[in-house]
């Protein structure tokens, strides 16, 4: 199992994986930062696009949009009071009057570190609890 999870690491940090993570999470955000639109609106439009892909890739990518997109709905209910994606909606109540106190930066930073520890722990939680 733990070699396996190395071997996936190797994986991720060769060049076209790589970029393909950065290019899904760049979408995601931006996707998810647009009320309205949400991760299943953006994968759903970029699925035909990963039939000529490799299938580790294009799954790799289809993960990375869909993650940037759950963490990009932060962006607008935070500034705007207008929740990017439905699971940003508990955002609003805390976020939005932070910055209209005077700390948007640090609204955005809690979000985002919240989102990166909440990730963190499931992907812990992911790898133990999954059948070998």
């Amino acid at each position: 199992m733990l070699a396996d999870l190395v071997n996936a690491l190797f994986y991720i940090a060769q060049p076209w994986p790589f970029f393909w993570v950065l290019l899904g999470t760049f979408l995601g955000i931006f996707v998810g930062a647009v009320p309205g639109l949400t991760g299943g609106m953006l994968i759903t439009l970029t699925m035909p696009l990963t039939f000529y892909m490799d299938s580790t890739e294009a799954l790799v990518l289809l993960v990375a949009m869909y993650v940037g997109s759950v963490s990009g709905g932060l962006i607008s209910a935070t500034l705007l009071r207008m929740p990017g994606t439905p699971s940003s909606i508990m955002t609003t109540f805390d976020g939005y009057p932070m910055a209209q106190g005077g700390r948007p930066e640090r609204a955005l930073a809690l979000g985002i570190g919240a989102s990166l520890v909440g990730g963190l722990i499931a992907g812990v939680f992911l790898v133990l609890l999954s059948p070998p």
